[in-house]
């Protein structure tokens, strides 16, 4: 049993070479082609149709190939060379399919991605209805570059750009962890900016001021270039001043981080002396309208001093003579005070009548009035205290009862009776307490 499954086992097959061979050239084909389309994609991918023209410009300044070719700020394709012929820079462009053909007046600019100095090609597309053909040149002028921060660089020397290098490297450090501080200059500046912008914009509206500008700042600066000797022998003393805040700068750093809070104390003084002053500014005023008068009343001062010396020394005397005559009037104003109590009194009880008699002045003045006129229709003759009268007083009946006793009576008992037993103060005046049919021939 053990023999016969030994001899059934199968046996491992050993691999052909030929089939090795062939799956390592299969392999090594594959990574071929992968690393051919990695190489060649950056120009474009294997297989894919591009459209391709060229652009001829006086300067093609840092564009580099595979730098973007953009419309409209959209990416259509790269450069794909870069060549010198005749003088002229020339890009060979590679765009996408679907970009279309370009219209003949097509315009070139290379502008720039940022402040290294990257960049890329714009096209902006014309009005004309003919197209440009495959591979056709597009010419540009001395405008299409667009200078930035590489170009204005390149014009200074090796020592220059060293030295602009050193002082931003150093301005950066000094910058550091001043942000704060570096916004709230640029919120004070802000303003300034826009005037700025708006008197440069003043002086680009003006035709030939620029022309004119350049060569007035050359002319203003050609003194001090002269002068640049005599001006750093100026500044020296100033610099010498501030070297020894810069050599402790960090005394200087703690000073400043304790003048804050010395500088509120500072404040909450200066607030107390603000009010202080205006208190002082309020008496000042008050003191100018009054002092203009003070020499005169000073004056009159003087003079009563002057002439009150005799009055006083015989107001002296009186009042040494008033002295002993003061305890018999306390006397007497004591003796007086259960008086006084009992006048107070009566005078407070007589108010109320003296006070309503108050409200009926004019009806008093007309009573006596009334009563004078009526006393001088007397009997002839008289006596010691005048002509002599007599009084005849008739008791009237309700005005309900003589009602129907004539329209006479009726008319005259209306106007005279008057159902008010207290009528209002000054009621009855002179023109309306007779009746409108006896007032003829009444008393003036």
């Amino acid at each position: 049993m053990t023999s016969a499954r030994r001899t059934r086992r199968p046996r491992r097959e050993q691999a052909r070479p030929f089939t090795v061979l062939s799956t390592g050239l299969l392999v090594l084909a594959l990574l071929a082609g992968v690393l051919t389309v990695a190489l060649r994609s950056p120009g474009g991918v294997p297989g894919v149709s591009y459209g391709s023209y060229e652009v001829a410009l006086p300067d093609a300044g840092n564009l580099r190939p595979h730098n973007e070719v953009r419309i409209a700020g959209v990416r259509v394709g790269q450069v794909a060379s870069k060549d010198v012929r005749d003088g002229q820079a020339l890009l060979r462009l590679k765009l996408d399919s679907g970009t279309g053909p370009l219209p003949r007046d097509t315009t070139v600019f290379i502008r720039s991605r940022g402040l290294l100095g990257q960049r890329y090609l714009e096209l902006v597309p014309g009005r004309s209805s003919t197209m440009l053909a495959q591979d056709a040149t597009i010419r540009s002028g001395t405008d299409s570059l667009t200078f930035g921060v590489p170009e204005t660089l390149d014009t200074f020397d090796t020592a220059t750009r060293q030295g602009l290098g050193t002082t931003f490297g150093e301005l950066g450090r000094g910058l550091l962890g001043r942000g704060d501080d570096l916004n709230g200059a640029l919120r004070v500046v802000a303003p300034t900016g826009r005037r700025l912008r708006t008197t440069i914009g003043t002086v680009l509206e003006r035709d030939g001021a620029v022309a004119r500008l350049a060569p007035s700042l050359n002319a203003a600066a050609t003194p001090l270039d002269g002068a640049r000797e005599d001006i750093a022998r100026g500044l020296k003393p100033g610099a010498d001043a501030l070297t020894p805040f810069a050599d402790h700068g960090e005394d200087v750093q703690q000073l400043l981080a304790e003048a804050p809070p010395a500088l509120r104390t500072a404040r909450a003084g200066l607030d107390g002396g603000a009010r202080l002053l205006a208190s002082v500014r309020t008496v000042a005023r008050a003191a100018d309208g009054t002092l203009p008068a003070a020499p005169a009343a000073l004056r009159q001062t003087a003079t009563l001093l002057r002439t009150s010396r005799e009055p006083l020394r015989r107001t002296t005397r009186l009042l040494k003579a008033a002295g002993p005559a003061v305890p018999a009037l306390v006397k007497v104003t004591d003796a007086l005070e259960p008086d006084l109590k009992l006048l107070t009194n009566a005078a407070n009880a007589l108010r109320p009548t003296l006070v309503t008699v108050g409200q009926h002045g004019c009806d008093v003045k007309n009573f006596a009035t009334v009563w004078r006129s009526f006393l001088g229709f007397g009997v002839a003759g008289g006596g010691a205290i005048g002509p002599l009268n007599s009084i005849r007083v008739v008791a009237t009946p309700a005005f309900e009862e003589i009602r129907g006793q004539g329209e006479l009576i009726t008319s005259v008992t209306e106007k005279l009776v008057d159902h008010d037993p207290y009528p209002r103060p000054c009621k009855f005046v002179p023109g309306a307490y007779y009746p409108v049919s006896l007032t003829q021939g009444a008393p003036k």
